[in-house]
């Protein structure tokens, strides 16, 4: 169920307990709030951007049916950074470079990279130096110890919807379909400073042959996938740390240009509540969602899983009836297909399934079919939607938000 690729290593996410001590990295920073990353491009690099984009948008737009496709696969499978979430040999596909043993941080070449801000190491954009141990100063969470659970995430202070909670840059990635994945991921490891290698040999092993954790075990066990479909996927020790919640209050997003795992709020969260993510589509009934876990040692926990509830059952079933099915009412009777997109839409709010990327993908989808009964007006509601909830989901600068923006400003969805 939108897993892609041949092996577990290509999971879209795999259970991850949290066992070990947090060590706080260097390329890992959290956010009081996403609004910074507008100052970070330079307002003639973000013209020349919208212009492509804008571009790009009209020559879809001239492309029978291309839009339709593309909103489709996001209905389906948008699921943020573990399905919807670098590369092996060549890290986010030559965008970044792996870690350099003597180096403090990852490096993106010149023509790729973003101001990030004043200071070295744990300061990124924020400006502040990580403490070791346990908290971090100025970040919006903890790393503490869960009942039953491993360690987990908490939030020292309230946290709005969209908020950025944490950005990280991979230590070791690897590149899906590559046979030498393997040898290539030791090679990077061993490549990598002690403090590095110590926050990765913390993490869980659900692959441990007689209790011997080993790096490709690791990896199999909490990697990320680098975007909606990716086979290519990325290890960052401390987004690992998150735990699994069928009624998650955060999201990941893989953002390419910075080459960064990225986890946004996807609802208000209080101070002391944990954060939690997603590491499989969640729209399933609680036995389906139980047969996944399974084959990786883990037994879902969360207040859905253990009410065990027929109703809550019920919805999530005809969700993934929804998501299975829509694309092919379509192509047939796309006002049906409308009327279904709104019925899912409907069902996230009475579920209280918090993923803005869901609801991002069935807004554009509804755009696309809009677009093509001819209601114009209501293609570009839709759209307007969309772009809100990427906002909320992948930031106001990633290029998903910017894409879709674009197609407002052309009035295509």
């Amino acid at each position: 169920f939108f897993v892609r690729g041949s092996s577990a290593l290509h999971a879209c996410c795999s259970a991850r307990a949290r066992l070990g001590t947090m060590v706080l990295l260097p390329e890992c920073r959290a956010a009081p709030s996403v609004s910074f990353r507008a100052a970070d491009m330079a307002g003639e690099v973000r013209r020349s951007y919208v212009d492509q984009l804008l571009t790009r948008a009209w020559s879809v737009r001239s492309r029978t049916g291309s839009h339709r496709t593309a909103s489709w696969q996001a209905f389906c499978g948008g699921v943020a950074a573990c399905g919807l979430a670098a590369g092996g040999r060549v890290a986010c596909r030559g965008a970044c470079r792996p870690h350099d043993a003597g180096a403090a941080r990852w490096r993106l070449p010149a023509p790729q990279r973003r101001r990030r801000g004043r200071g070295s190491g744990c300061v990124g954009r924020l400006g502040r130096r990580a403490r070791g141990g346990g908290e971090e100063e100025g970040l919006c969470f903890r790393v503490e110890p869960q009942v039953g659970r491993g360690l987990g995430v908490i939030a020292s202070r309230a946290l709005r919807e969209g908020e950025l909670v944490i950005s990280e840059r991979p230590l070791l990635t690897y590149r899906g379909g590559d046979a030498e994945w393997v040898e290539e991921l030791q090679r990077q490891y061993v490549a990598l400073p002690s403090q590095g290698q110590d926050a990765i040999m913390a993490l869980q092993d659900s692959f441990a042959l007689s209790g011997v954790n080993s790096v490709p075990g690791i990896v199999r066990t909490n990697c990320f996938m680098r975007g909606m479909g990716s086979s290519d996927g990325v290890l960052c020790p401390t987004a690992s740390r998150f735990n699994h919640s069928c009624a998650s209050n955060c999201e990941q997003s893989w953002d390419e240009d910075l080459c960064e795992m990225q986890v946004y709020a996807s609802t208000d969260i209080s101070v002391g509540e944990e954060l939690t993510i997603f590491y499989i589509d969640i729209r399933a009934a609680t036995a389906e969602r139980a047969v996944r876990f399974r084959d990786f040692g883990f037994v879902c926990g969360c207040p859905v899983c253990s009410a065990g509830s027929a109703a809550s059952d019920g919805r999530r079933q005809r969700l993934q009836e929804l998501v299975l099915q829509t694309g092919a009412v379509a192509r047939e009777d796309p006002a049906r297909a409308l009327e279904m997109v709104s019925e899912a839409t409907a069902l996230y709010d009475k579920e209280g399934i918090h993923v803005n990327s869901f609801r991002k993908g069935a807004c554009q989808f509804a755009a696309g079919l809009s677009q093509r009964l001819g209601n114009k007006a209501q293609a570009r509601q839709w759209s307007s939607k969309a772009a809100a909830y990427s906002e909320l989901c992948h930031g106001a600068t990633h290029a998903e938000t910017l894409r879709l923006r674009a197609l407002i400003d052309v009035g295509t969805g």
